[in-house]
């Protein structure tokens, strides 16, 4: 019987709750203040914390949590890649359809990171019922900025198709919506307030992405919010800036290679219970496009697999011998996959422990 080799920890539904304590907001930590009392209804930093939303009277009100869905995935900085996948928060819908009742006001913040050779475009945010009918969405279309409400549509940009990582902030107010880029006001426009939500059990908040519709924000997203009071601009913009600053640039390496194993492939009864899970292969350098492999080197890359609880199409191995343009990093460099179920049965344990270990970013495709 295929068997799957793994940690001791595995990620479910990317929630690491058995590696990490529940953080509890304090004034000076993003995102300012004591959950409810700032007007904190959600927030999500990465995937390395949980925090628990206070009340206005310092009981648990519910917690920051995030599922990445469908293709959705995390990077090396445990923020989420959302091309082909969204963000759901999960127990966001109540609490927004609550707030709205009695506030006119939704702010929206999140952290932009492009990635590169493609087009930076897709859903940013969604706010819907879970049959798909939009109440508000932020998308990125056709070039330029833009927010759709019932009834309107309203274009901020003509032209926002950033190549660098950004700060949004977009706030939907009484009347009028204001947006902000890296803590710079941009703008605002007339528009009327989001409508009253009448079932808040039927509300499914996303970011990056919708269900099965629409294309989704094609880069990664992190230091996500939803407010109900604005907070300084500027001090949400610093506190973004500064976890940019301190993050290293990996050396990649890109390579043409000939596949010349793939580890066996499970059947589906057997990968149920993991909700995602990375697939071992053996390759042979054919040529070097960038970095310090060389021609004839073997190397031993690692995929996703299974995400979300479904094997992914792009995870799948190609045919023995095909080609394929390979962009890799070194396995330690990617803490987000170490902890994954791993795919490997097969293989000859000593290419396991002996080759150079790489992951193979989802871009890899043929010469």
């Amino acid at each position: 019987m295929q068997k799957l080799r793994s940690f001791a920890l595995t990620f479910s539904g990317f929630c690491l709750l058995s590696s990490m304590a529940s953080t509890l907001v304090s004034a000076g930590d993003w995102p300012f203040g004591q959950g409810e009392a700032e007007g904190i209804l959600w927030f999500w930093e990465n995937q390395t914390e949980t925090y628990e939303i206070l009340d206005e009277e310092g009981n648990w009100a519910r917690d920051g949590e995030a599922l990445l869905r469908e293709n959705a995935r995390l990077n090396r900085h445990f923020g989420a890649e959302t091309y082909g996948g969204f963000i759901e928060a999960p127990d966001l819908g109540p609490a927004v359809a609550e707030s709205l009742a009695d506030y006119p006001d939704l702010i929206v913040e999140m952290g932009l990171y492009p990635e590169e050779e493609l087009n930076s475009q897709g859903v940013l945010f969604w706010l819907g019922t879970y049959s798909n009918d939009r109440i508000m969405k932020l998308a990125i279309e056709e070039g330029g900025l833009a927010i759709h409400l019932p009834g309107k549509k309203i274009t901020f940009s003509e032209s926002f198709a950033p190549k660098e990582p950004h700060h949004l902030i977009l706030h939907v107010g009484a009347d009028e919506v204001h947006w902000w880029v890296d803590g710079e006001r941009q703008g605002s426009v007339s528009a009327k307030a989001l409508p009253r939500i009448e079932d808040p059990w039927d509300v499914l908040v996303a970011f990056g992405g919708i269900p099965e519709k629409e294309a989704s924000w094609q880069g990664a997203m992190d230091f996500l919010a939803v407010r109900r009071k604005l907070h300084e601009p500027q001090e949400v913009y610093a506190s973004w800036q500064k976890a940019l600053v301190d993050r290293s640039e990996i050396e990649r390496v890109v390579v043409e290679a000939r596949l010349v194993q793939a580890a066996e492939e499970p059947n589906p009864s057997e990968i149920s219970e993991y909700g995602e899970g990375i697939f071992a292969t053996i390759w042979e350098v054919s040529q070097v496009i960038e970095g310090d492999l060389s021609a004839g080197d073997r190397i031993l890359a690692w995929n996703w697999y299974i995400l979300d609880r479904m094997v992914i199409a792009e995870g799948r191995p190609p045919e023995v011998g095909e080609k394929k343009i390979l962009r890799l990093s070194s396995f330690d460099t990617n803490p987000q996959v170490k902890e994954v179920q791993q795919i490997d049965a097969g293989l000859d344990p000593v290419d396991l422990l002996d080759l150079p270990e790489y992951f193979a970013e989802r871009r890899s495709k043929s010469p």
